[in-house]
């Protein structure tokens, strides 16, 4: 049976953490000047993450799965799989994430190629897809469900590895991947590249839009950390990698937080650090070691207080995110764990991996025996 995602025991020796890596020196200003985050009101307010969560298994796939991201409303997951090129939908009824699973769409042959990321625009009535068949794709809610139509941006000479709208437009969506290192900016509505921004970079494996803003990008490449501004056309570094002296491991992901000053960095040796983008000459304020292997997901719970993380070595942790300590940690899939996300309309999460399963986890209640965590 599957594991529970449950607080690590006294027994067991925590992942070695260090503060404060090394600064990045030089690195640009952002523009404007970020606005304090608001004070979060929703269903993980006053919810303490170590009491963990239990796992079902919805979706079993003999391909990998890559993609999964909750709609803004929590009620629906989109899924991205291998098999069949398929865009999946799932509406996810009552208050826990697992309660009334039902595939409401199913459109195979998506893409020419594996779906490699998703985005649901801020209204959730679109879904933006990104693939190795170099497309960005976009499905609209309709009369009767998702995938009547289907708009098609084409430019990347690349697999495109990250798409993201923008907080208040629905028809901005910002995109990038492998190829030329060029962050692209579509119009939705008329499947039109209307700005091209040249990193230089090389690949580019994440993108957010700075919280609050709709004119600058955070950008994951080999360099570090890039503000990409609109307005300006131009990339600048923000953080590079001499946020970790020594080391050559690669960024392998990033996450940031409406409710939380912080970004989250991941790497392919399985590293998170938590900086300050309104800050990036500091050091890193916290760094963590949890994962064996590398970390290709981070995400923020929606108040901000912490942060998931699924890694090549099969296991999910949750961690605090103003100090780095593992809350929680599971060895959730039996192969590699590509993705992972918490709901935002209920306390809850989903998870995705190579081994092709997409389960949902749902919170333990209080007093719940939770038996010993998963070994490494």
């Amino acid at each position: 049976g599957d594991a529970r995602l449950g607080s690590p025991s006294g027994e067991e020796k925590e992942a070695p953490r260090e503060r404060g890596g090394g600064g990045s020196g030089g690195a640009a200003e952002i523009s404007p000047e970020l606005p304090l985050p608001p004070t979060y009101s929703g269903p993980y307010e006053g919810w303490e993450a170590p009491l963990g969560f239990t796992p079902r298994t919805v979706l079993s796939e003999t391909q990998p799965v890559r993609a999964l991201e909750f709609s803004p409303s929590g009620h629906e997951l989109a899924v991205g799989c291998n098999s069949a090129r398929a865009l999946r939908i799932f509406s996810l009824e009552g208050s826990r994430a697992s309660a009334g699973v039902k595939e409401v769409a199913a459109i195979e042959e998506h893409h020419l190629g594996s779906i490699y990321c998703l985005d649901w625009d801020p209204s959730g009535e679109h879904i933006a897809s990104g693939s190795n068949d170099c497309e960005v794709r976009v499905v609209s809610r309709a009369a009767r469900g998702f995938g009547e139509a289907c708009g098609v941006m084409r430019g990347h000479d690349g697999p495109v590895r990250t798409v993201r709208f923008a907080p208040a437009d629905a028809a901005l969506l910002a995109s990038a991947g492998d190829g030329d290192g060029r962050v692209r900016l579509w119009d939705v509505p008329s499947e039109t590249c209307v700005q091209e921004v040249p990193c230089g970079a090389g690949p580019i494996t994440a993108l957010e839009f700075l919280p609050g803003s709709d004119s600058v990008l955070l950008a994951a490449c080999a360099r570090g950390v890039l503000s990409v501004d609109r307005r300006s056309g131009a990339a600048s570094e923000l953080f590079s990698a001499r946020l970790r002296p020594g080391s050559r491991a690669r960024l392998t992901h990033l996450a940031t937080s409406g409710h939380s000053a912080l970004a989250c960095l991941s790497f392919s040796d399985g590293a998170l650090l938590w900086v300050d983008p309104a800050r990036p000459g500091a050091a890193a304020t916290t760094t963590a070691y949890p994962h064996a292997g590398e970390c290709r997901s981070v995400a923020f719970s929606p108040c901000g207080r912490w942060t998931l993380s699924a890694g090549f070595d099969a296991m999910l942790f949750l961690s605090d995110s103003a100090t780095g300590e593992t809350l929680a940690r599971c060895r959730g899939h039996q192969d590699r764990a590509v993705a992972a996300r918490f709901n935002p309309g209920a306390v809850g999460l989903a998870s995705c991996g190579c081994d092709g399963a997409l389960k949902l986890w749902t919170p333990l209640q209080a007093g719940a025996s939770r038996g010993p965590p998963a070994p490494f």
